[in-house]
C-alpha cells in the first residue's frame, strides 16, 4: 500500500447500525475541525456495482480532504453480512448487487481502520425501519405493520434486512473475526446518544485521538421532513416520469404519513425473535442494556 493510498482512504468507519443514530453522529462529527467525512453514504463495501468502479472510484469521495487527522465515512449498512434464510429458505438478498462480506472486504483494504458501531434496540430499529421504508414509497401499507414485521407479508421487508438487521451478535461477531476489538468503539443508542450524547461525542472524539473538548454546541438535529405522502413517493418511484404531476396532485390532497405501531403482540413476537441474539450480544459486549427487555417498551405501544 502507498503512502498515498494511505492519505487518501479513511481511517475510520461508522458501519451501522441503519436507523440508530448514525446520521446524527456523523452530522455531529463533521463540524469538528480535525474530521472529515463525505456528505453521503458510500456503499463502496456492500454494493457491487460500487466495488466494481475500484478501488481509484472510492478515493475520489476523499479528495476534498485538507488535512483533517479522523478521515471517515458512514455507511450503516456495512454491519449488516451474511443474512440468514427465512422459515423456508430463502434468503432476500441478490448476489449480484449486494455484497454479503463486507466486513472482510473492509479488513483487507482498510485493517487499521477505526469502526464506530452504534446499536439500538433491535425492536425498535425493525419498526423505525419500516415506517422509513413506507415513508419513502418503497413499501405500502394501509395501517397494519403486524402481517409485515411477523406475519405472511415478511417477505416484503426481508428483503431490506429489516428483522436480519437487528441480529448484531452476529454482525459485530464477523468484524471480530477480522478485526482487534480495541479498533471498535459499540455506542449504544438509548443510553449513550439518548441519555449521554455530550459524553459519547467526547468519547468517540478519544477513540479518534482527536480534540475531545471541542464544544458541540450546535449539535445537530434532524429538521428536514419530507412534505410528499408515502403514496406519493410510492408511485413516484414507480413512474418517475411522472413524479412532477403526483407531486402537484399530493401537495392538493397531503396524506401525510404518521408513524405506525405494531400491535403489543406483534411486538412480543419481535422481543422473542431478538432475545437469543441479544443474550449472545450482551456477553459479547461485556454490557447488558437493560432498555432492550420487552418490559421496558411493550407497554408503551398499546
Amino acid at each position: 500500500m502507498t503512502r498515498e493510498l494511505l492519505v487518501t482512504l479513511p481511517n475510520f468507519l461508522i458501519i451501522g447500525a441503519q436507523k440508530a443514530g448514525t446520521t446524527w453522529l456523523a452530522h455531529n462529527l463533521r463540524e469538528h475541525p480535525e474530521v472529515f467525512i463525505p456528505t453521503n453514504e458510500i456503499h463502496y463495501f456492500n454494493k457491487r456495482y460500487n466495488l466494481n468502479q475500484g478501488i481509484e472510484w472510492y478515493k475520489k469521495h476523499f479528495a476534498d480532504v485538507n488535512g483533517e487527522k479522523a478521515i471517515g465515512e458512514k455507511t450503516p449498512n456495512y454491519l449488516w453480512i451474511e443474512p440468514l434464510p427465512d422459515a423456508q429458505g430463502k434468503v432476500y438478498y441478490d448476489p449480484l448487487e449486494e455484497i454479503s462480506y463486507s466486513h472482510r472486504l473492509i479488513y483487507e483494504t482498510l485493517p487499521e481502520a477505526k469502526l464506530i458501531v452504534v446499536l439500538r434496540n433491535p425492536v425498535e430499529r425493525a419498526i423505525a425501519a419500516v415506517n422509513h421504508f413506507i415513508k419513502n414509497g418503497v413499501i405500502f401499507v394501509n395501517d397494519d405493520l403486524d402481517e409485515l414485521l411477523v406475519g405472511d407479508q415478511q417477505s416484503l421487508v426481508e428483503r431490506y434486512g429489516i428483522i436480519d438487521m437487528g441480529r448484531y451478535y452476529r454482525q459485530l461477531q464477523a468484524y471480530y473475526d477480522y478485526f482487534d476489538p480495541k479498533q471498535m468503539l459499540i455506542l449504544v443508542f438509548e443510553e449513550d446518544i439518548a441519555q449521554n450524547s455530550d459524553d459519547s461525542l467526547k468519547k468517540v472524539c478519544e477513540f479518534l485521538d482527536i480534540d475531545s473538548s471541542f464544544d458541540f454546541s450546535k449539535k445537530y438535529k434532524k429538521v428536514h421532513q419530507s412534505t410528499s405522502s408515502p403514496i406519493a413517493r410510492y408511485l413516484g418511484t414507480r413512474f418517475p416520469l411522472m413524479r412532477g404531476l403526483i407531486n402537484r396532485v399530493d401537495q392538493r390532497l397531503p396524506l401525510q404519513h404518521q408513524k405506525l405501531r405494531p400491535s403489543p403482540s406483534a411486538i412480543q413476537k419481535l422481543y422473542t425473535i431478538y432475545a437469543n441474539d441479544n443474550q449472545k450480544l450482551f456477553k459479547l459486549l461485556g454490557r447488558e442494556i437493560s432498555a432492550w427487555y420487552s418490559k421496558e417498551l411493550v407497554g408503551l405501544s398499546s
